[in-house]
């Protein structure tokens, strides 16, 4: 995990979200918010809900990607990386956060933030 680039693994997230590759996001990430769903449909659902929220437009849009460490914490979190589709047309960002913790490396969440 030390060699990880983790900066290029949230480009990585940035693209094949807008490549619409959820399926190959589900295998490599999993999803926190999935739940009882089928992971890819709601790593899908919840994309697109954002996107729809912020009416950014993917073609224009730019990936902005900030890596952070976690103080040191009892959940065992390790680094956040935060990956931002930024559209300078409208307010609102779609944010995907991808968390390291002790025990892997998974999507936490896709949301609309402004």
């Amino acid at each position: 995990m030390e060699n990880t680039n983790f900066e290029e693994m949230g480009f990585s997230l940035c693209q094949q979200l807008r490549d619409k590759d959820y399926a190959g996001i589900a295998e490599q990430l999993g999803y926190a918010l999935a739940f009882d769903k089928p992971v890819d449909l709601a790593i899908k659902k919840d994309f697109e809900d954002a996107l729809q929220q912020s009416r950014c437009n993917l073609i224009t849009a730019k990936c902005e990607v900030t890596v952070r460490l976690f103080p040191e914490n009892d959940l065992e979190l390790i680094r956040l990386i935060e990956c931002s589709f930024k559209s300078s047309e409208f307010r609102g960002n779609v944010l995907a956060e991808i968390i390291q913790s002790k025990t892997g490396i998974y999507l936490e969440q896709i949301s609309y933030v402004t």
